[in-house]
């Protein structure tokens, strides 16, 4: 795996073979689950290629280095590595960002460091960015009543996220605020659930996403709209959880 993941950096970086690693290698639900409903955007790729530095075990200035270097086709020899500097890439911002985090809090490098946080600063990176773009359109006037809602939101969520790794960092155990630790509590729940609760919550779940999702379309301006598109995430994050306990192939109902 290291072997491929280091192949991929240096002959490929496609965001569609990255996707391919991640499917493959990563462990992290959540992140697939965000890969399935966010589009490619710079923050997703960064996202993601800091998971497979980290699957491969690279470290942070030899991903940097490897990073910097301009993308050869897999065929040429190593011996050719050695590229000019005027062959360089920029790294994307996002990417630098990454490795910025990862160096402010070292604990998220570690063995034990809970899953929970590693979620939290692909977050972080996605709503600090929000809160970026969100910030220059409000001095849009058309765009201000659009944007204004969903960069607050962005602005408060970066803080919790902030104030969770800063816990942490400074107590050694989590703050446990954040609505992911809720999220997560509830997929352990599920693993715990016999086959005959599964089969039923599949069918409860199933039911509520359809009926959900028909009231987003019938009203799609309802003042509950946005509330309801974040309890079909819900329902669909542990849907895909309970098919993957029954053997279910992610399609079937």
């Amino acid at each position: 795996m290291k072997e491929i993941i280091i192949n991929f950096f240096k002959s490929d970086r496609s965001y569609e073979g990255a996707i391919r690693l991640i499917i493959k290698y990563s462990n992290k639900v959540s992140l697939k689950k965000q890969l399935n409903v966010q589009p490619e955007t710079p923050h997703m790729k960064g996202v993601i290629f800091e998971e497979l530095r980290e699957l491969a075990g690279i470290s942070h200035d030899n991903f940097e280095i490897m990073i910097k270097n301009k993308v050869k086709p897999a065929e040429i020899k190593e011996a050719a590595s050695a590229a000019p500097a005027k062959n360089a890439e920029k790294i994307p911002e996002v990417v630098v960002g990454v490795i910025k985090l990862r160096k402010e809090y070292p604990f998220l490098s570690k063995p034990d460091c809970p899953d929970q946080l590693k979620i939290l600063v692909a977050d972080k990176i996605t709503s600090y960015e929000q809160y970026v773009q969100g910030h220059k359109d409000l001095f849009d006037s058309e765009k201000i009543l659009q944007v204004s809602g969903p960069t607050v939101e962005a602005f408060l969520n970066n803080r919790k996220i902030f104030d969770e790794l800063n816990y942490y960092k400074n107590n050694g155990k989590l703050l446990g605020q954040h609505a992911v630790f809720g999220q997560n509590s509830r997929i352990d729940q599920i693993q715990k659930m016999i086959v005959p609760e599964l089969v039923k919550l599949k069918d409860q779940l199933t039911n509520n996403i359809d009926r959900t999702k028909k009231k987003i379309k019938v009203t799609p301006k309802h003042p509950e709209t946005k509330n309801r598109k974040a309890r079909v995430s819900e329902y669909e994050t542990e849907l895909k959880e309970v098919k993957k306990l029954l053997n279910l192939p992610a399609g079937k109902k």
